[in-house]
């Protein structure tokens, strides 16, 4: 089931930083976790991971986001598997590693495939010289693959870092890159020619909240940099990533229902919130990826509607539209009112029946702009109770479809 679309507003006296999101045409195969993903020319191909207890689908679609349409492509030949590794290079897509689980038996992978999008076929090429692993993580930098971390066949976890090179086939292990404690279910990403590696856990259950760079230019024996810690905000495991306009965001995952966005410029980490409106404690290995077009794009993954309880798998997929800036004056809409401004935290929402949007989303701001509380799709006659807020001033940064304007209230 799909949701109206939430913003999330990081919010100014009398302005809103508006992100949104934009459902899009489901994923066709089973709903599925850990399943990978890569984009070649604009086109972003899915497939594998886990579809329920011990199924393991090995179809693959490609999605165009122009004509938001998937088409099944030649189904990938190794064993079905969830949690591997995927990555394009020089117009090829490649999958490999990953694990599967069964009520007998238990599979870890080292394998690895190369998709060519011309033929729709798929080519085995040599395994992973590292031990076999799942939950691994890989980045592309200067026309190779780097793969590291992971949960291996002993379910240990590992720290080692390889090299891919596609032109010869060939694995270099990374002894520079080994700097780190183990870890599974890391997400890399890269910005302006520098890796960053973000989250996961290690022994002891212990989550990493941090991010760390990896800048090549530093020299051939230069490891991994630690660049942020935020508890809080930086808490992902088996989360997705996508870069826009040079920026990171980190989506959801075991432990979060969140996006946060990271500006290697800045160095600065913003919980931008339920951006997608998915409602689930977690969403455990999604998948995420951002076109050339300046959009992103995010969906499946295993979510949970209270805790790891009633827990679905899901097939939802979605459009995340970049921030843009519009500054509205604290007045409300003529069709849209909050009475009465002033009170001791009961405030009720109207929506006159002239208004081209019956149905609205809100985010609410304090008076130095942090986010308080999100807001689900609210009908006319909503009751608002915020007698638990300290007296003071906030903002009401209301969305309905790509209009947003801002209403200031004062709880006394």
């Amino acid at each position: 089931m799909k949701h109206f679309l939430i913003p999330a507003c990081m919010a100014l006296a009398c302005s809103c930083l508006a992100q949104t999101s934009t459902p899009r045409a489901d994923f066709p195969g089973q709903a599925r976790f850990g399943a990978v993903q890569f984009a070649i020319n604009n086109l972003l191909y899915v497939g594998l991971g886990e579809a329920g207890a011990g199924t393991y689908p090995q179809d693959f679609y490609r999605y165009d986001a122009v004509t938001n349409q998937w088409t099944p492509i030649a189904n990938f030949p190794g064993a079905g598997r969830e949690t591997a590794i995927s990555f394009a290079l020089n117009g090829k897509g490649y999958v490999g590693l990953g694990a599967s689980f069964t009520s007998t038996a238990t599979s870890v992978f080292k394998d690895l495939w190369r998709y060519d999008p011309v033929t729709n076929a798929w080519t085995q090429l040599g395994n992973f010289d590292g031990p076999a692993r799942s939950k691994a993580t890989v980045f592309v930098l200067n026309g190779a693959a780097y793969v590291g971390t992971g949960s291996d066949d002993a379910f240990g976890f590992r720290s080692d870092w390889w090299k891919y090179d596609p032109g010869a086939d060939q694995w270099t292990i990374q002894n520079n890159l080994g700097n780190l404690p183990p870890r599974y279910g890391a997400v890399a990403y890269v910005v302006n020619n520098k890796a960053y590696l973000s989250g996961g856990r290690g022994n002891a259950g212990v989550f990493f909240s941090e991010i760390h760079e990896f800048n090549p230019a530093s020299g051939a024996g230069s490891g991994w940099v630690l660049k942020n810690t935020d508890p809080v905000n930086l808490r992902f495991e088996s989360a997705a990533a996508f870069v826009l306009n040079n920026k990171a965001y980190l989506c959801y995952g075991l432990s979060s229902n969140f996006v946060s966005s990271y500006d290697p410029i800045t160095n600065t980490v913003t919980n931008l919130g339920d951006v997608f409106g998915l409602g689930d404690p977690i969403r455990y290995a999604p998948i995420a990826h951002a076109t050339s077009s300046g959009k992103g794009y995010f969906g499946l993954g295993y979510g949970s509607v209270v805790s790891n309880q009633q827990a679905e798998y899901r097939n939802d997929f979605w459009q995340f539209n970049p921030i843009t800036t519009a500054t509205y004056e604290p007045a409300g809409s003529e069709f849209v009112q909050v009475n009465p401004t002033i009170s001791n935290g009961r405030f009720r929402v109207t929506i006159s029946p002239e208004a081209r949007f019956p149905k609205l989303s809100f985010h609410l701001c304090n008076a130095q702009g942090t986010l308080l509380e999100t807001s689900g799709v609210i009908e006319d006659g909503y009751e608002l109770d915020l007698t638990y807020l300290a007296a003071g001033m906030y903002f009401l940064k209301f969305q309905a479809g790509n209009e947003f304007w801002t209403q200031k209230i004062v709880k006394i």
